[in-house]
């Protein structure tokens, strides 16, 4: 956008946003008059929350992604995904997989290639990313020319069990397939609880490595 600032940059929808985060924690915070962020970076991504659905439309110049390559430091970092065209998540991060912890979308779905797992799918335009990796790193995302639309990402829905609030804060359990005293069967849910009952993830079983997104609080 032509103008960087955060403050401007979600100018549209200011009355339902209850705060915005970088990934190192900086902050604009309507309510209370705080614009720790200042101007958006191109390559980096942002949490935001609101109080209500909405749609935040961002207008402005495309960016090249070739002109954008991308710093990770070591450890966690939030990611822009910078193609006009969604791709495969092991084909976007097929530069730095080597390097690649994890990575996570907005609602807990991951890529984790040690353990062989791909609940993310596709990568998105307008989408941001947390990234894990081992080591710092430079991200430069390969050509996309018409976007590969192969794999559907695996949005689970209990019929049993409340679905958990996305506060914006989870953690994310692997499971391997050979860790079982007792291997469930084919449909069965992982179900994690806290200490009060609340259910904070589920799952369901596929006969092969697992993975869960455990909530956590919402501290804002």
């Amino acid at each position: 956008p032509q103008d960087l600032n955060m403050q401007s940059v979600v100018s549209s929808i200011v009355d339902n946003t209850v705060i915005v985060k970088n990934w190192e924690g900086s902050v604009y915070w309507p309510n209370l008059g705080i614009n720790t962020i200042g101007d958006i970076v191109n390559g980096q991504g942002y949490q935001i929350k609101s109080d209500s659905d909405t749609v935040l439309s961002v207008s402005g110049y495309n960016v090249i992604p070739s002109d954008y390559p991308i710093n990770l430091p070591e450890g966690w970092f939030l990611i822009a995904y910078l193609n006009q065209q969604s791709e495969d998540a092991p084909v976007a991060m097929a530069p730095i997989v080597e390097d690649l912890t994890i990575i996570k979308s907005w609602n807990g779905s991951v890529y984790w290639p040690d353990l062989g797992i791909n609940t993310l799918g596709l990568m998105n335009p307008g989408e941001g990313y947390q990234v894990k990796t081992n080591t710092s790193t430079v991200l430069s995302y390969p050509s996309s020319e018409s976007g590969r639309w192969s794999f559907d990402s695996f949005d689970y829905t209990s019929i049993k069990y409340t679905k958990p609030v996305n506060t914006g804060n989870n953690m994310t359990i692997g499971i391997p397939v050979d860790s079982w005293d007792v291997e469930p069967e084919y449909g069965d849910e992982i179900v994690a609880y806290d200490r009060n009952g609340l259910v904070v993830g589920h799952t369901i079983y596929k006969q092969e490595n697992s993975v869960i997104t455990i909530w956590g609080d919402d501290l804002t």
